[in-house]
């Protein structure tokens, strides 16, 4: 049998709790620790401890003195709410005689309750934060130095459309990143890898649907003892509402601008034609028949009464051209209309009609909607080339402030009832690009334009208090709804009338 008297002092001056047990459970000796934390060393001694250390009536077969007694191997294992403490770690190594026989047990138990209590501060603190990071409005990454993700949160999930497993398989780099601001992003990238700050960085995340998120935010890097990168975090605001409003409100103050400039020089330019024109009829009622200045004078009046025609487009651009408006049917204006549109429309070109034969009634000039008409229709049918398709259609719809904010002239339009005239075709489309200056006086993507074109389009819709949308893409066509404010009616109030649609849709 071990002296124990060699160890006594060495084993006294430890602060775990030491006890030697024989075969039978019984404790032989133990140290000044766990007499101490027991409160009754000298009436220990002999006892089992089953007894003495789990307060048990006989041996546990989960208890580490048992399982290394069946099979001789050492334990070890966490106990809580017992003598010794309210969480202890346990380790049990076998005593062996000269014959290499286990004889006994060394049972060796440390305190680790505050340990743990430390331990379950932090877990609440890691789910506190965790709880932050998940239901916060902000898009959290963190990225791996290779460009893989480490974490996102719910945020990130819920705006970009990805599952947790899907974005264990993505890239930063090569999958989220658009295609514009890569190059940009990845220099950037790199300079936070490499201990650097990117603040207030504007960049495009691309969604799982293909949709393009406009973000804001800042980036730096965990990096280890080394100075070796660790990750990246990164925290991001989505700001493609506000990028759209902001892009939204230049363009009508665009729209605007120009269009006060092109009614002043309108203004100015007709006063001047006013004077020619008069005095070119003045100089043709004086001039003979068969004089050679006639023909000189009429091209001088011909001239002038195309700048006078110019002139209108102008003043129609600008919103301040004269209206002959008065109470009408969308329907009745189509109807007429269609002879001069089946004349605009090549052979092999495909045109299906679609319009309410209740259509809506509006306050408008209908010389003025049929030139919007033409207009819309001249530019679908160069757009759809040989063999295209053009569809139009005609009715009533219930607009709301969500569809309404997505069109040209909306400010000061209100939720309601509105007659619509859609023009679609399945021509080549248009980029973001071009598609923004649409309704710019003299854009063409043509050779060569001829005139205001889109531009007298939306300064008519503009004098009628309408508004118009566009929606393009390349090589999926174009579509063009002009919306008109409709009169009231008993039907139109309760939203019953042929062709209503609700929500900013159209049947």
């Amino acid at each position: 049998m071990i002296n124990i008297q060699d160890w006594k002092m060495i084993l006294d001056a430890m602060p775990d709790m030491i006890c030697l047990l024989d075969r039978d459970y019984r404790i032989t000796y133990m140290n000044k620790a766990m007499g101490d934390k027991l409160g009754r060393s000298h009436n220990i001694i002999g006892q089992f401890c089953y007894n003495v250390i789990q307060d048990k009536d006989a041996p546990q077969k989960d208890c580490p003195v048992s399982m290394l007694f069946a099979d001789g191997g050492r334990r070890s294992a966490e106990i809580d709410n017992g003598p010794l403490g309210e969480y202890i770690s346990v380790t049990v190594s076998p005593l062996h005689n000269g014959q290499g026989e286990i004889m006994g047990a060394i049972y060796m138990a440390r305190d680790i309750t505050e340990l743990k209590r430390t331990q379950g501060e932090l877990e609440k603190n890691e789910a506190r934060y965790l709880d932050l990071l998940e239901n916060a409005n902000d898009l959290i990454q963190s990225v791996a130095p290779d460009g893989s993700f480490l974490y996102v949160n719910r945020a990130w999930l819920d705006t970009l459309g990805y599952t947790k497993d899907e974005v264990l398989r993505l890239n930063l780099l090569k999958d989220i990143l658009a295609h514009e601001c890569r190059d940009n992003c990845m220099n950037m990238f790199k300079l936070v890898l490499s201990g650097g700050k990117a603040e207030q960085i504007e960049t495009t995340f691309l969604a799982k649907d293909g949709r393009k998120v406009m973000l804001e935010g800042n980036a730096n890097c965990q990096c280890d003892e080394h100075g070796r990168p660790v990750f990246t975090r990164g925290i991001f605001r989505n700001i493609t509402e506000r990028k759209r409003l902001e892009k939204h409100i230049q363009r009508l103050q665009k729209i605007k601008s120009i269009g006060i400039l092109a009614g002043g020089m309108a203004h100015e330019f007709n006063n001047i034609l006013a004077g020619i024109l008069g005095y070119t009829e003045l100089c043709l009622a004086k001039v003979p028949h068969d004089s050679q200045l006639r023909e000189f004078l009429l091209k001088i009046d011909m001239g002038g009464r195309r700048a006078a025609g110019l002139v209108g487009q102008l003043l129609a651009y600008s919103g301040q051209s004269y209206f002959a408006s008065e109470q009408t049917s969308l329907a009745d204006i189509m109807n007429k209309t269609m002879p001069l549109i089946k004349s605009a429309i090549p052979k092999n070109t495909q045109l299906k009609i679609d319009i309410a034969k209740e259509s809506a009634q509006i306050d408008a000039d209908p010389y003025q909607i049929r030139h919007i008409i033409m207009a819309i229709i001249t530019n679908a049918v160069e757009a759809s080339g040989k063999g295209g398709a053009i569809t139009i259609k005609a009715g009533s719809m219930y607009a709301d402030r969500a569809y309404l904010s997505e069109t040209y002239l909306n400010e000061g339009m209100v939720e309601g009832m509105y007659a619509y005239i859609e023009i679609s075709d399945t021509g080549c489309g248009m980029y973001e690009d071009t598609l923004s200056k649409v309704f710019d006086p003299f854009f063409t993507t043509k050779f060569q334009g001829r005139g205001l074109g889109m531009a007298a389009v939306l300064g008519i819709v503009r004098g009628h208090k309408g508004t118009i949308k566009v929606t393009s893409k390349p090589g999926s066509g174009t579509t063009v709804r002009v919306l008109f404010p409709q009169k009231k009616t008993p039907q139109s109030q309760t939203g019953q009338d042929q062709g209503v649609a609700v929500q900013g849709s159209a049947v």
